[in-house]
């Protein structure tokens, strides 16, 4: 059974026990704090990355519009590029025909020219200019024999002068094919232009994303370093919350020892009462209880 005189020892020991609680609890608040305050910078650090992830994402849609818009221009421009190409083959083609039609071509305007002179002199000739049979037999089988030739180059200059009209409609024919191709070029170049535009925007574009990636990435390792520092203090605060209610589990035991004690003495005071010989001695107890600033309980 707990004695009187042990209440003395438990209020050291409870004072000192109540000392350490207080310490404690005191340093689990801070502790705590300290946790809060920095799961709040995580928090910050959090938002600050997903803000960059966020930024970093439209613009990844803008890049993807624009990655787009590029691709189609590029098939403009191939498709300006064939029909230019086809033009310039067509055109140079006619060239290679016309190369072979002047190739059979003969300017004899001169000739046939040069012939009629000939022909009308000898004619001059036959009707002015006194002949015998034989020389005038002579003299005919001349005209005849120039005649025959005039008359084939009189066909001959029909057919060049055909060849020169479709030389001079394969001109025609090659110049326009030549402004075809002229114009799809230009349409060509315009797209080129457009496409190099849009090419070093969404150069542009990804340079300023993968500078937000180094921007989040960044914050995602403070945020990392602050949740483990704030994982540490937590850490420390559960072992310490830990002692914290060991210390008052203790306190308490202590105040129960101390209300039995004190329940204990009562009885002994009431039975005192009834009983002469302890009526002494249970007045020195209480007189010791009342030392201790206990209260006295009858």
């Amino acid at each position: 059974m707990p004695r009187i005189e042990e209440i003395d020892e438990n209020d050291a020991k409870a004072k000192a026990l109540l000392d350490e609680l207080r310490n404690a609890e005191k340093k689990l608040r801070d502790i705590f704090d300290k946790r809060d305050k920095i799961n709040e910078e995580a928090s910050f650090f959090a938002d600050e990355r997903n803000t960059f992830h966020e930024q970093r994402k439209e613009l990844g849609a803008k890049m993807d519009e624009l990655v787009g818009k590029r691709d189609a221009i590029v098939a403009e421009m191939r498709d300006h590029k064939e029909r230019r190409n086809n033009y310039q083959k067509k055109a140079k083609n006619l060239i290679e025909a016309k190369k072979v039609k002047k190739g059979n071509f003969m300017d004899i305007g001169g000739d046939v020219e040069i012939l009629k002179v000939q022909i009308n002199e000898l004619e001059q000739e036959y009707e002015t200019k006194p002949m015998g049979p034989e020389k005038e037999k002579e003299h005919l089988d001349k005209i005849r024999t120039k005649t025959a030739e005039l008359k084939d180059l009189l066909e001959k200059e029909t057919e060049m002068d055909d060849i020169s009209s479709e030389v001079t409609n394969l001109d025609e024919r090659i110049d326009k094919l030549f402004k075809l191709a002229d114009k799809e070029h230009l349409e060509m170049q315009r797209c080129y232009d457009e496409s190099q535009a849009a090419h070093n925007e969404v150069l542009s574009l990804r340079k300023e994303m993968n500078h937000l990636r180094e921007l989040g990435d960044r914050k995602h390792q403070e945020f990392v370093k602050a949740k483990e520092r704030a994982q540490s203090y937590h850490e420390k605060g559960v072992d310490l919350r830990a002692r914290v209610m060991a210390l008052r589990d203790e306190r308490a035991d202590i105040k129960r020892e101390e209300r039995a004690i004190i329940d204990n003495q009562n009885v002994s005071v009431r039975e005192a009462l009834y009983d002469d010989d302890r009526l002494d001695q249970a007045a020195d107890d209480a007189v010791d209880i009342l030392k201790s600033k206990k209260k006295l309980t009858l």
